[in-house]
């Protein structure tokens, strides 16, 4: 009988020698700080693509919005009147998503949407410190994509819920949508837990 190999065990094995290579040791591999200070760019335009998207999403759902509407009219009550209001107002919130996230973060006290900047960036002097810095600053970046991406996850939730699926509550959105905008503002977000739960520790950044 012919024998199976064992793919998984060949692979290890085969990472395992290359790793021991003199060659491969010599090279010196990114700390992680340095690999989120290297894709801080990377982050800050995967936030404009998520707005971008998030707006071309709302002018969709707009029009589908509006012909909610017409079907409406002619359907002699058979169609929800909070169907086309709910997908026209979150295809609203989608087009104008800063002011949406703007809303969100005033809502909790938070200040205005700093959208992809960061109200005061990480002090770093020069060598370790300077890296450890800018590695922080990538972390700070990431969290604020994180946070756009739930907010628009938070209105897609609404969404749903408007076109009738019993599964998607308005809990669930504002959860997304909350908990996106304490990212989004993830320097204001900082600066209250901080003084909440260690006051006088001074803030990394």
């Amino acid at each position: 009988m012919p024998r199976h190999i064992n793919y998984s065990s060949f692979f290890l094995v085969a990472l395992s020698l290359l790793l021991a290579t003199p060659a491969f040791a010599a090279q010196t591999l990114p700390s992680v700080d340095q690999m989120f200070a290297n894709a801080t760019d990377s982050f800050t335009t995967f936030i404009d693509a998520a707005v971008m998207t998030g707006q071309l999403a709302g002018i969709v759902i707009s029009i589908i919005g509006l012909l909610k509407f017409k079907e409406y009219s002619e359907s002699g009550g058979r169609v929800k009147i909070t169907t086309p209001l709910g997908l026209t107002l979150v295809g609203i919130l989608l087009i104008a998503l800063p002011g949406t996230i703007d809303m969100a973060t005033e809502t909790l006290s938070l200040g205005a949407n700093t959208g992809k900047d960061l109200l005061s960036e990480p002090t770093g002097g020069s060598g370790a410190s300077a890296v450890f810095g800018a590695g922080l600053k990538g972390v700070l970046i990431f969290i604020k994509l994180v946070g756009h991406i739930a907010i628009i996850k938070g209105l897609f939730v609404l969404k749903r819920m408007s076109e009738g699926q019993q599964n998607q509550g308005m809990g669930h959105a504002i959860t997304w949508i909350f908990g996106g905008a304490f990212a989004v503002n993830i320097n204001a977000t900082t600066e209250f837990l901080f003084n909440t739960f260690a006051p006088g520790v001074p803030l990394p950044f």
